[in-house]
């Protein structure tokens, strides 16, 4: 059996091809997480096509639409960044925020050997009840 035959290899790999069209080359910037459904089958749609079906619903230009989408992921990044213990909420999706986890006591899975995990900063993100009443 190769390995493209192999069921699980072949899921893999087609996550990680999924993984890596979510890149542009230009600007290894991740493209947001948005799935189609073409005759049942999960598409993910890249950055270019995202903004392309943007631009046709709102009757913008796909220039004025890179614009505005950049200028909005610009404001949230600066308000996050202004102030570490800021939500920032965005209407229609949910809030984002940043986090500090302390530090705390883990546990190796391979050997049980207790481990230290140190404190870091994350970012969270917390979906809104409207959304996820469309959604779901």
């Amino acid at each position: 059996m190769t390995p493209l035959e192999n069921p699980h290899i072949f899921a893999s790999l087609t996550r990680h091809r999924q993984f890596l069209r979510g890149f542009t080359r230009e600007f290894a910037r991740p493209v947001l997480p948005i799935f189609s459904y073409e005759g049942g089958a999960h598409v993910a749609l890249t950055k270019s096509e995202m903004l392309n079906q943007l631009a046709e619903k709102a009757g913008m230009k796909k220039k004025d639409v890179v614009t505005l989408l950049d200028a909005y992921t610009d404001l949230i990044v600066h308000t996050l960044k202004k102030d570490k213990d800021h939500k920032m909420k965005l209407p229609g999706l949910g809030i984002a925020q940043i986090k500090h986890r302390a530090a705390r006591m883990g546990r190796n899975p391979a050997t049980g050997e207790p481990i230290k995990i140190k404190a870091k900063t994350v970012l969270k993100f917390r979906v809104s009840k409207e959304l996820k009443d469309k959604v779901l």
